[in-house]
Order: C-alpha cells, then structure tokens, then sequence
C-alpha cells in the first residue's frame, strides 16, 4: 500500500481549530449529543479519544477521562472541566488496557481515527478500554474502494491524513466477530453522506430495539454498498450539472463576443 508524505510547517491544533470542526460536522455532533442524552441512564460513564477540551463531557455528569495529543488542549480541558481527567498519550501506541477495570460505558472518539496509522490497531486499542460501547465517526466517508494513506511530517510530529475503505473497514469488523453498525449523516437536504458513524456493541448484548433507538434520532442505518452509491450518484450529478453550466457559460461568452465583433 503506497504512502504519500507531504510537509507543513505548522500543525494547529487550539480552540480555533476544533470550534472549525464541530461547525463542519455541526449535523454529527447534534445527533451523537442526542444519542449520549437518549442514553444517559445507562451510559454515565464516558472515555474519549482525541476530544480536544473535553467539550462532550458536559452531555453527561458521569466519569470522563480524555486522551489527546495536544498539550494546549489538555490545559485548556483542564481549566475547563477540573472535574473530568485529562491525558496527554498517543492513543494507538498507549497501553490502553490499564483503563479496562474502569468499566466506562461510552469509548467515543469523533474524526479521529483517519489521523491514525490504521484503524486495526485503533478499534483494538478501544475494545481494550472494554467499554460497553464504542462510537467511532470517520470523516472522510468511507467511499473509497482500497485504504489510502498519507503521512503528514511537521515540526511537532508525525500525523496521518487517510482515507479509509468501507469495504475493507467492513470485512476487519466481521473478521473479528464484532456486533457493529453503520450510520450515516446527510449534508442538508443534499444525498451526499457528509460522516458515517460506526457503531459497536463490545459485549454484544444490544437488541434490535436499541439499534431503532439510534434510528429514531436521525441517524441513517445503512451498509457500506448503499451510502457509497449513493454518495456516488450524487457526486457525478453535481459534476454533471457543473459541466453543463461551464459549457454554457462558455457558449454564452462566445455569443457575447460574436455579437460585439458584428456591431
């Protein structure tokens, strides 16, 4: 599998850069706040990945510990919510077993995991938390037909910028004999899928009425073959109309011309 390395010379990560986030994601975070309120009886308890300030920790008044990379962010969540914990690790090379007698109920962790070096290595070190659930968003879609991986070098470490398979994310899940679920999350009235929400039941004691549950809230359950399509078609629709607007913005231009050089 080829790597593409790229270079930055800056890598921001302060409240700037995650309030940018939440606003690009605003349809996600309104239904994963949703689902955590829906929930909150059984799942107090919360352990996040990569949350910056720990702003999710205010959907619940149950445990919350965060785990994050940057060090001004795990200040600012520090300052914010002296309540909850904060860890400044590397989640995919952390032993992430030394939380498991904590019994968290959520494992959560939003636009993350493509920042990582694979999912394998990420979705194992959640199912060691040994949470009752984890909810993983991914980003980027899903869409595309192979994993795809790109290596961003900074001067303040090494970070990933990937696209991940559906397809392949799918078959890792059913090898490893995991109770799972897709969701998927609109942009607007549009068909294009902005981010898909990958459920899993670590203990596998969910019923099809928790799974409608998720449903009743907005959330899309679909598998990977029916968002990918029909993110496609929407995909080749707005190229199909954009080339027909330039070819008549094109035609138009050339009238226009053709008119001035007669008069």
């Amino acid at each position: 599998m080829p790597v593409r390395y790229s270079y930055r010379r800056l890598w921001q990560r302060d409240e700037w850069y995650w309030t940018k986030m939440k606003k690009r994601h605003a349809g996600m975070w309104r239904f994963l706040e949703a689902f955590v309120k829906m929930n909150n009886e059984g799942y107090i308890s919360i352990f996040e990945v990569g949350g910056g300030a720990g702003d999710v920790s205010q959907w619940t008044k149950g445990a919350y510990t965060g785990i994050e990379r940057s060090s001004t962010m795990v200040e600012l969540g520090r300052s914010k919510y002296p309540d909850g914990e904060f860890v400044l690790d590397d989640f995919v090379h952390m032993d992430s077993r030394q939380y498991a007698d904590k019994r968290y109920a959520l494992f959560f962790s939003a636009s993350t995991i493509e920042h990582c070096p694979g999912y394998q290595s990420f979705i194992q070190r959640a199912l060691d938390v040994n949470t009752a659930l984890i909810i993983i968003t991914f980003f980027r879609g899903l869409l595309w037909p192979e994993d795809r991986f790109c290596k961003v070098i900074t001067p303040d470490g090494i970070y990933y910028e990937n696209h991940y398979s559906g397809r392949g994310l799918a078959q890792y899940l059913n090898d490893e004999g995991l109770n799972y679920q897709f969701y998927t999350i609109k942009r607007g009235d549009e068909n294009r899928v902005d981010d898909v929400v990958l459920v899993i039941d670590s203990r596998g004691d969910k019923d099809e009425e928790f799974w409608a549950d998720i449903d009743s809230i907005g959330l899309t359950r679909r598998g990977y073959g029916e968002w990918a399509r029909e993110s496609w078609e929407c995909t080749m629709a707005g190229l199909r109309q954009k080339n027909w607007e330039g070819k008549k913005k094109a035609l138009n231009d050339a009238r226009s011309m053709n008119q001035a050089s007669q008069t």
